[in-house]
């Protein structure tokens, strides 16, 4: 899968995830986990007794799993935090009587993006602290897309099907609104730039004769580019070199279209911003915008290294 597939089978994974509640996250989850571990095996309930709080284990690793999918984790934090007291208990209680090693055990909550609440976290960490022999951690939706990331092409569309060939604005769109959503979500933004500078971003404006008002605009947009470059890094998906080709592309059609004059590599600048931006421009927009445009300057993706 090139780049832009990977991307769209994200998105398709993504919204399956979202639209699973249930018994049908469940399955999602174990078709998963069936291509992640070769020996996971799914725990089918059996009548009254259930599934004795196991949904599958993987006899390899010692990991159990547990799966909690409600239709809206922000009205059922306690709900959440007590079946994980529950389950945990009563896998111990019935999986280590029957003789199985149990060395790590999964909490996985469909919280669609939305985070757990502190009820079910500082329940987890209070069985961790009784329980030092025995991995305990909590998964999310984050966790469950990463999974998927890493899975070999073959089994991803094993798990979503047909994968249709993308179009490159539809995803340089929706990738784009992925850096918004998610600068959006940081409460109160950096007081200085959140990327180191290299090679250093001065001598590079001087380099391509950029003006003051590029130089401002530049500093500015690197306040915000190393959180798109943390968003990058958690969210393996294909998102920055979609990006890249849009903005690296951008840059090498402004060199071409624009008229050479003595005011050329501004007007360039200018092009590319104005074509990067969505009509009509708000201010999350702009702000995304403006930093990613910060980002691959300094990665070098537009205008020329200082020689």
């Amino acid at each position: 899968m090139d780049d832009k597939e990977q991307y769209i089978a994200y998105t398709i994974f993504k919204s399956k995830v979202v639209l699973a509640d249930g018994n049908s996250f469940e399955q999602l989850f174990t078709e998963l986990m069936v291509r992640r571990y070769s020996d996971f095996k799914q725990v089918k309930p059996q009548g009254q007794i259930g599934d004795k709080s196991c949904d599958g284990m993987s006899l390899a690793e010692g990991l159990y799993c547990q799966v909690y999918a409600p239709e809206d984790i922000s009205k059922n934090d306690e709900e959440s935090a007590k079946k994980f007291e529950h389950d945990f208990t009563n896998l111990l209680s019935y999986w280590e009587g029957e003789g199985f090693v149990i060395r790590k055990f999964r909490y996985v909550v469909n919280d669609k993006g939305k985070g757990v609440g502190p009820t079910t976290h500082a329940r987890i960490q209070a069985e961790r602290l009784k329980h030092l022999d025995i991995d305990i951690q909590l998964w999310t939706t984050s966790d469950i897309e990463r999974f998927f990331s890493e899975l070999s092409s073959e089994s991803i569309m094993q798990i979503i099907g047909f994968v249709p060939i993308p179009s490159a604005a539809f995803c340089e769109n929706a990738a784009l609104n992925e850096v918004v959503s998610h600068l959006m979500t940081i409460e109160k933004p950096p007081l200085i730039p959140t990327l180191s500078i290299t090679p250093d971003t001065e001598r590079k404006i001087q380099f391509n004769h950029l003006n003051a008002d590029i130089e401002r605009f530049l500093n500015n947009g690197l306040i915000h580019a190393g959180q798109v470059e943390e968003f990058f890094d958690n969210n393996n998906f294909g998102q920055r070199e979609i990006l890249r080709d849009k903005f690296s592309g951008l840059y090498n059609e402004a060199m071409e279209t624009v008229p050479d004059a003595e005011n050329h590599p501004n007007e360039v600048f200018l092009y590319i911003y104005q074509k990067a931006s969505p009509t009509p421009l708000k201010s999350p927009t702009q702000i995304a915008v403006q930093a990613l445009m910060s980002y691959y300057f300094e990665t070098c993706d537009i205008f020329k290294k200082p020689e």
